[in-house]
């Protein structure tokens, strides 16, 4: 089995840690053993070396014991690496089971059978605790165990007789019955600890997933719920709460379909069929003043068996962005001082005008107008000054016409007015014309008030008539900027009609 290093460092850090925890215990219970051992064997040996034995039994523990208390704080900068660690923690097992192994020599009672038995019981149990607490790490455990056992196995195989000659290869299969369990065991304990490792790794993740989602929904700029089958808000981030101009404990709970406004349910009832929803247009929210523009985006939310238990529903307020668009495409179409519509607007209008009379067979005409001497005012009064008669002019020619006709500025102090649906009758026509013409010229000589100075204006007028059958609409508008000019040179604050005859150059 491949192990990555990252995974065979928490994998040895998770051994020590198991080492570390039941260390105590076996510590104190060989110091125990040692006790018993050298209280009875000194009856058939020399208290001295006996004693000797002990110490080495003790400083052996005092060993591990130091590395159990230093070994269980963190690691800090300049300790040790846990691999580091794992090896001094092995070395001590080592040191304890060689001294426990000498005890097989020095203590072995050739002459005294139940001292022996005595001495076998207490390194067999000794070695069996030491597998049972080492069991984690089978290097530890291996060399311990061989430490304790060979030495005495050995002793048994040389003593001559046959008991002990049968207990030496007793204690021989014991100890090769023990290595062989103790691989079986330290492999099911590793395979554990991996398990239990990628186990903790999987929930760390998701804690920090869900840390994350938590916070990507708490400060995302756009307002995030939650819904269910029956289509109950289960949870909203606090965006939305501020979008709705709501708290957030009346949008929760809140059944969707009882809502006046049901314009989002279409788009919230795919999710719910495992497709998107898009919703874009305007709402009204129904517990709070909210009006405005929104986008939403409606997606299934899944259990872990596939099924759909519900929708994530992700809104954003694009008021603003659907200002900006109108004011854009106004601008694109609308002259931005005084709100007519600009050249591009009215040829589209003219265009359709075109289509109208063919189909309605009525006439239409233009009116081109330009301010008599609307650059004296500019270069005496200033610009600021001469837009302000342009915004007046715009509302006055404005008052003029009817609904379905068009008053455009397309430049300058020049108009443009679009009149629909005149008498199909040519002469008829005209007079509807002149009557619109006159008034035109009335409305524009009152007198204007422009920074509470007192100001008169007069306009040159030039109309010409169409019936849709024309095949150049910049035809058209030529024929009335010509009439135009045909005013100005009649006196100007007149209407003048374009004559066929008259040159188009």
């Amino acid at each position: 089995m491949i192990i990555d290093l990252n995974k065979k460092s928490a994998i040895e850090a998770a051994k020590l840690q198991q080492l570390l925890s039941v260390s105590p215990a076996s510590l104190v219970t060989s110091t125990l053993l040692a006790v018993i051992l050298t209280y009875v064997q000194h009856e058939t040996m020399g208290l001295s070396v006996i004693l000797i034995w002990f110490l080495f039994v003790v400083l052996a523990a005092l060993a591990r014991a130091t590395l159990v208390v230093a070994y269980r704080r963190p690691l800090a900068k300049g300790d040790p690496t846990i691999h580091e660690r794992l090896i001094r923690f092995r070395v001590c097992v080592l040191l304890a089971g060689v001294v426990w192994g000498f005890a097989g020599f020095w203590m072995f009672p050739a002459s005294d059978p139940q001292h022996r038995m005595l001495l076998v019981f207490i390194l067999a149990g000794l070695s069996a605790g030491g597998v049972i607490s080492l069991a984690y790490d089978f290097v530890s455990a291996m060399i311990f165990t061989v430490a304790v056992i060979l030495p005495l196995t050995l002793q048994l195989l040389v003593a001559g007789d046959a008991l002990s000659l049968g207990m030496g290869v007793a204690a021989m299969l014991y100890l090769c019955f023990i290595i062989m369990s103790l691989r079986l065991v330290n492999r099911g304990l590793t395979q554990s600890t991996i398990v239990q490792l990628e186990a903790t790794a999987r929930e760390d993740a998701m804690r920090l997933s869900e840390e994350r989602y938590r916070l990507l929904l708490h400060h995302s700029p756009m307002g995030i719920f939650h819904y269910d089958t029956n289509l109950l808000v289960t949870y909203c981030n606090d965006r939305l709460a501020y979008i709705l101009n709501m708290p957030i404990d009346r949008i929760v709970n809140l059944d969707i379909n009882t809502l006046n406004d049901q314009s989002i349910l279409v788009a919230l009832n795919k999710a719910l069929v495992s497709q998107t929803g898009y919703y874009e247009g305007l709402y009204s929210a129904t517990f709070s003043d909210f009006s405005r523009w929104i986008s939403l985006t409606c997606t299934p939310s899944f259990d872990i068996n596939g099924n759909v238990v519900g929708g994530i529903a992700v809104a954003q307020d694009i008021s603003e962005r659907k200002q900006a668009a109108d004011k854009v495409e106004k601008f694109a179409f609308f002259d931005y001082l005084t709100g007519l519509p600009n050249r591009r607007l009215l040829l589209d209008r003219l265009k359709q005008a075109f289509v109208t009379g063919v189909r309605s067979n009525q006439k239409g005409a233009l009116l081109f107008l330009d301010l008599d001497h609307f650059k004296t005012l500019n270069d005496t009064r200033g610009h600021d000054i001469g837009d302000l008669l342009l915004q007046q002019v715009a509302t006055r020619l404005l008052a003029c016409v009817r609904a379905g006709d068009t008053v455009a500025r397309i430049g300058g102090d020049e108009f443009v007015l679009l009149l629909e649906d005149l008498s199909e009758k040519e002469s008829e026509a005209i007079l509807e014309i002149e009557v619109i013409g006159e008034k035109i010229l009335t409305v524009l000589n009152q007198p204007y008030l422009l920074a509470e100075h007192e100001f008169y204006s007069t306009a040159s007028v030039g109309a010409t008539l169409f019936t849709g059958h024309e095949r150049e609409i910049e035809a058209i508008l030529k024929q009335a900027d010509l009439a135009m000019y045909q005013a100005k040179k009649a006196g100007r604050n007149t209407v003048s009609f374009f004559k066929p005859q008259a040159p188009l150059q």
